[in-house]
């Protein structure tokens, strides 16, 4: 009785202890495992955040950080045609806690986050492209809208770039067209058989275009005309009637006949080239054609919103001097001419834009052409240089000196001029000396060699000294009177005349009325400098002095084209 007692006493301690441990420990299992938060599967990504083994809350933290950090960095760009509007992406907004929720824990994937962004983003961008119009209903926001946050919701490390272009309404998506084509006469059957055989010559979007480079190896440029340059000047004037930029291009030193006034272009392989960058995100392509001596180029690609027009501007023909050789083989008096000679010239090329939408146009100077006179040349008797010598030094045909009145024109400075118009002596009478004071009092009578510039009444004394050509000498003027305004010498060069830097200066001496001494001003592309000689005055009027004035040409800045 007592031993099956302690049997039973036994099992029951035994099952006692045994419900303890599974109550102990089983039932913090069952807790843990009821109880415990989830985390998620390792490699599980939402856009670049990882959250690998965190639980939801952890998550959310971890995402919204990253997005944060995104927006600081990132930065949105719409492309269309050339131009570019950047932006940042504060406007899109981000559903960070339904995207983590949204994330099955459950199974490691990289998943996208939510988004939206607010219509006005787009519009805001879009307004600032020249030729968008809203009431237009050009471009179809919507899907332009559905791009922009597929891109944004994986929260790419580069820039979100868009091309409106693609996104344009159907109706008035443009197809390709002939955006320009040029023609020229040429002879050359290389080149025929060259482009009858290649294809069209692909200029990728956001691509440099070199000619040299498509026609490397094809020896073109070695047969006789220069066939190359010819070509190039026909690609010159397509390229430069859309919007594509001009980065090399050579102008020869004469004009080639048959080709337009200002496109002209010298290409040499290795040496002188066309380059022109596309700035659009589209391709374009350059066909080529050569039928009967009838060489043909076209631009095809999507048509620009605007036109495109390029004319020359400041057109100025520029006249040819005389160059005299002598020779024994003429008689006296006789000449002849070797070579006639041709007028040079010098024009602007001009590129506009016109925006037809809203009358808006847009100039961008390309280049300045100069092409230099080829002079006359004549030949004469040697005997006519001797007479012309004699003149030169002041001398008659009997070798005595020619008495005559300086010319200003020929001084550097005013001091120089009236030394040698009144001398360093006076005569005994009414005569001024002249010629480096050698004068010494010999001038007798009526002899009334009145200085050049003086007046004694009320009309604006106005001295000599004006030079308008193309030296590059220190042209100098004096005037001087009793009452008025004196201007001294001015030197002026044309506007066209981008060559060519005078030094110019002028004195003007102010009369007992207060005059003003000034010299001349002129626009000019080099850094021209003009001076102005001192007024002096006794009256009421102040002592002044106006300097000249220089004008730089006031083009917009843009990278310089080589070549120039």
């Amino acid at each position: 009785m007592k031993i099956k007692y302690f049997v039973n006493s036994m099992i029951l301690l035994s099952g006692s202890i045994l419900f303890l441990f599974y109550i102990t420990f089983g039932g913090d299992y069952v807790y843990t495992a009821y109880y415990e938060e989830e985390t998620f599967e390792n490699n599980t990504f939402i856009a670049t955040a990882d959250i690998s083994n965190l639980t939801h809350e952890e998550a959310i933290a971890v995402v919204e950080t990253e997005v944060e950090n995104w927006k600081v960095s990132a930065e949105a760009s719409f492309r269309w045609y050339e131009q570019e509007v950047k932006s940042n992406v504060e406007s899109i907004d981000f559903f960070v806690e339904e995207s983590v929720t949204n994330a099955d824990m459950n199974k490691a994937s990289s998943y996208d986050l939510m988004a939206e962004i607010d219509v006005t983003y787009l519009r805001d961008n879009l307004s600032q492209f020249s030729f968008y119009f809203q009431d237009m209903n050009l471009v179809n926001e919507e899907q332009l809208e559905i791009e922009v946050l597929e891109t944004a919701v994986s929260l790419p490390n580069s820039e979100l770039e868009l091309n409106v272009h693609e996104f344009l309404n159907s109706d008035v998506q443009e197809k390709e067209t002939v955006l320009y084509s040029a023609t020229r006469q040429l002879d050359s059957p290389l080149l025929e058989a060259w482009s009858n055989e290649m294809p069209e010559i692909v200029i990728e979007g956001d691509s440099r275009f070199s000619l040299s480079e498509v026609f490397e190896g094809q020896n073109i440029e070695s047969t006789e005309g220069n066939p190359l340059s010819i070509l190039g000047s026909a690609v010159f004037e397509t390229l430069l009637h859309s919007n594509f930029q001009l980065v090399e291009r050579h102008q020869p030193e004469r004009l080639n006949e048959g080709i337009p006034l200002g496109f002209d272009t010298q290409v040499v392989i290795g040496e002188q080239d066309l380059v022109f960058d596309n700035p659009n995100p589209v391709s374009y392509e350059l066909e080529l054609e050569y039928d009967n001596g009838l060489l043909t180029v076209e631009l095809i690609g999507e048509n620009l919103p605007y036109t495109v027009t390029v004319e020359m501007e400041d057109v100025h023909d520029l006249e040819p001097k005389t160059i005299v050789n002598y020779t024994e083989q003429l008689s006296s008096g006789g000449s002849s001419v070797e070579e006639m000679g041709s007028n040079g010239t010098t024009y602007d090329i001009v590129r506009t834009f016109d925006f037809p939408e809203n009358e808006w146009q847009v100039e961008e100077w390309i280049a300045n052409d100069y092409y230099p006179p080829e002079h006359r040349v004549e030949l004469r008797n040697v005997d006519d240089l001797r007479v012309t010598e004699e003149e030169e030094m002041g001398l008659d045909e009997y070798g005595n000196p020619i008495a005559e009145n300086p010319n200003p024109d020929d001084y550097d400075s005013v001091d120089e001029f009236l030394d040698d118009y009144y001398g360093t002596e006076t005569g005994n009478e009414s005569g001024y000396g002249s010629t480096d004071g050698t004068n010494g009092g010999t001038n007798s009578g009526s002899n009334d060699d009145t200085g050049f510039g003086t007046n004694y009444d009320t009309e604006f004394d106005t001295g000599y000294g004006n030079d308008y050509d193309y030296d590059t000498d220190f042209d100098s003027g004096y005037g001087s009177g009793s009452d008025g305004s004196n201007s001294g010498g001015t030197n002026q060069s044309p506007e066209s005349d981008t060559r060519w830097s005078d030094f110019w200066s002028g004195n003007g001496s102010q009369g007992t009325s207060g005059g003003t001494g000034q010299n001349g001003v002129t626009p000019s592309y080099e850094n021209d400098s003009s001076t102005g000689g001192n007024g002096t005055g006794t009256s009421e009027y102040p002592n002044t002095n106006n300097g000249g004035s220089n004008f730089p040409r006031e083009d917009e800045e843009r990278e310089p084209v080589k070549g120039y």
